[in-house]
């Protein structure tokens, strides 16, 4: 037997020694909560970043929980107490995700990214080729006791986050969500278009304290897609009130552009103050991308 030949069936034995090796492995770490521990530690080894699990539980394939979860990479780091996971992966086969819960707690966000200055208006965001080539929906979503510190500033805290979802490959639906802290707690609904660009939001939610006479505050802001590519016309509302006394109202009318968020006719009125200002019959405000 030639040489060659010698090399060619070592290295093809070799190559089903490994490709059997990696397949075991994923089996394994489908079923198994020791497969999916080893699993982790493989992408940690092979990836910039670092995944430490305390415990697991469960199944990869179905329904997993994580406890004492640290991912640590250059510029920051998350914590987790608990994370939980239930999905269907049959439905990856036809190009959708469905995932049926996910859930976290204790949650720590530590951000060491370098300070930047970024636009106010970065543009809108693109959806990436990827995400728009699939479908999906999380039927429930819930946060507890999130911490988000940065450098040495304040912590800002999220007590509670629950909310539900549904992608269709060009628009993200977020009927109902609802989240609280120490300021109070909201409640709202989101529906956004990527491609054309679109918006629909709305949020009400009740202040744990008196700001400058207002305990309430609603909001609304609407943006249609126009036939010229980019472009979204449309209006933001904002109210804020005590008991039955609205002490607060914004409206203008915004548009969108590629290379901008425009602000016009903005009015302002405040309670104590007769009639209301007119900000601006013109263009108020430019944001720039």
């Amino acid at each position: 037997m030639k040489k060659r030949t010698k090399y060619f069936l070592g290295a093809f034995g070799l190559a089903i020694l490994i490709s059997g090796g990696l397949i075991s492995l994923v089996i394994w770490a489908w079923n198994s909560p020791e497969g999916t521990r080893l699993l982790l530690k493989t992408v940690s080894y092979f990836s910039p970043v670092r995944i430490d699990v305390g415990e697991v539980q469960g199944r990869l394939r179905d329904d997993l929980e994580l406890r004492r979860v640290i991912i640590r990479w250059a510029e920051g780091e998350i914590r987790a107490d608990r994370l939980r996971l239930k999905w269907e992966p049959a439905e990856l086969w036809n190009r959708r995700v469905v995932l049926n819960e996910v859930s976290l707690e204790g949650v720590v966000y530590r951000d060491r990214a370098p300070e930047t200055k970024k636009p106010l208006f970065p543009g809108w965001p693109p959806a990436p080729f990827w995400l728009t080539r699939i479908q999906g929906r999380i039927d429930s979503f819930s946060l507890r006791d999130l911490a988000y510190r940065r450098a040495d500033q304040d912590p800002l805290e999220l007590a509670r986050l629950s909310a539900r979802a549904d992608w269709d490959g060009k628009v993200l639906a977020v009927p109902d969500c609802a989240f609280s802290g120490p300021w109070g707690n909201a409640q709202g609904s989101l529906k956004m278009g990527f491609t054309p660009p679109s918006l629909v939001l709305e949020l009400k939610a009740s202040l744990g304290r008196d700001y400058a006479g207002i305990d309430q505050l609603a909001a609304k802001l609407l943006l249609l897609p126009r036939d010229r590519l980019g472009e979204a016309p449309g209006k933001v509302e904002i109210s804020g009130r005590k008991g039955d006394s609205e002490n607060l109202f914004l409206e203008s009318e915004v548009e969108l552009t590629p290379a901008a968020f425009t602000w016009r006719n903005l009015r302002f009125g405040q309670r104590g103050r007769k009639g209301s200002d007119v900000l601006g019959t013109g263009v108020d405000h430019l944001l720039h991308a």
